[in-house]
């Protein structure tokens, strides 16, 4: 049950760089924060898509937005979704522009996904070095001193 959750959460976590992406540049359009999580629940597939589509259906049974998305967030306890969900909320009680907020913060996630691939390309290379290590180069080792070793061989018998 936990290793679901993780999976869920992980799989949401790596939905929302582009769901955020999509969210600014609606919002930097000029389109209510309302309107534009309809416009992607209509669209979005995948987990992160489905949940997007409760809130809008929360929303239309008389939820306020903020509320809806800090349900949502309580439930999938995600530090990526909670801070989303929190630059929106305060960016609509205080008034504040929330695309510039938006693009922020899509910047900043974008580049810790590009940091966690890294680090996942820097463990991928470390386990493919092992068999390269102990493998590959002790047979590749064997093949270049083997006919010394029959030369020197053939030499001390005779």
């Amino acid at each position: 049950m936990e290793r679901e959750a993780k999976l869920r959460r992980a799989n949401i976590e790596e939905q929302l760089p582009t769901i955020a992406e999509v969210f600014s540049i609606l919002i930097s359009a000029g389109v209510s924060p309302s309107t534009a999580f309809e416009w992607i629940g209509e669209r979005a597939h995948g987990v992160l898509g489905d949940r997007i589509r409760e809130i809008v259906r929360d929303c239309q049974e008389g939820t306020l937005l903020v509320h809806a998305l800090d349900q949502s967030s309580r439930e999938i306890s995600s530090p990526l979704i909670r801070r989303f969900v929190d630059s929106i909320a305060i960016s609509i009680d205080r008034g504040s522009s929330l695309a510039e907020q938006l693009r922020s913060y899509v910047k900043e996630m974008r580049s810790q996904e590009q940091r966690t691939l890294m680090e996942k390309a820097g463990k991928a290379e470390i386990g493919l070095m092992i068999p390269v290590v102990f493998l590959i180069l002790p047979i590749s080792v064997v093949f270049a001193l083997w006919p010394s070793y029959q030369s020197l061989n053939s030499f001390f018998i005779h």
